[in-house]
């Protein structure tokens, strides 16, 4: 009896600590406009402090939990994540929001800035980092391939600059921000305009020694219990 209690044991934990997640930076509960926000992440704590150069009333930055279409991006994020809404205000083409985020720890290796539709002709978002600079995204999620567009990545000017066509409905950019401990990020445009951001690590893949271990497992307790 002690023999099978230990090992569902073991299956149990190698069954909890293989399973598939994604580590969302949960913005969750935090209020909308206000200029610093805290919160935990990766096993540390970030401040975000927000301004704007608009004043509106309007929300122009607010936690969301956001859907995600695009298998390949469910298969790296699952269906959805706590990202914070930005927006800009129409007529106002010189006006920006911006966001500081400022980490406890350096973010893990795989931690990712993910930014999502671009939804404004002439939309800005800048990017930048006091551990450097940021290389190019991966562009993964899109509605309609064949209708949406992507943005162009400025690598001089750490820029994402969207196309002039206003039916990008859905598209996301991931950059690898592992090692930041800061990072600052800056949305304009010619009209109204809304982004998505947050931070997160991708889905975790169980390693096929961990998945041979609960097979073996699973196997000596139908044998265990045949014998008994």
């Amino acid at each position: 009896m002690n023999i099978t209690r230990n090992l569902t044991a073991l299956v149990i934990v190698l069954v909890l600590s293989t399973s598939s997640f994604a580590q969302f930076v949960d913005f969750g509960g935090q209020t909308a406009d206000a200029p610093t926000w805290t919160g935990n992440a990766f096993g540390g704590t970030v401040t975000a402090s927000f301004s704007s150069s608009f004043s509106n009333s309007a929300v122009r930055w607010a936690p969301q939990t956001k859907s995600f279409t695009d298998p390949n991006f469910q298969n790296m994020f699952g269906g959805a994540g706590s990202l914070i809404l930005m927006q800009t205000q129409n007529d106002q083409p010189t006006a920006s929001t911006s966001a500081t985020f400022v980490f406890s720890n350096p973010l893990p290796s795989d931690a990712y800035l993910v930014v999502m539709d671009y939804d404004g002709i002439r939309e800005r978002l800048a990017l930048s980092s006091n551990d450097g600079s940021i290389g190019a995204p991966t562009e993964i999620e899109t509605n309609s391939p064949g209708a949406s567009s992507f943005a162009l990545w400025s690598q001089t000017q750490q820029r994402l600059l969207s196309t002039e066509a206003k039916n990008n409905d859905r598209e996301a950019y991931l950059f690898n921000v592992g090692g930041r401990t800061h990072l600052n990020l800056v949305l304009s445009a010619s009209e109204a305009a809304a982004s998505w951001v947050g931070f997160a690590q991708p889905l975790a893949v169980p390693e096929p020694g961990s998945l041979s271990m609960i097979f073996i497992g699973l196997v000596a307790l139908g044998l265990r219990r045949r014998r008994s």
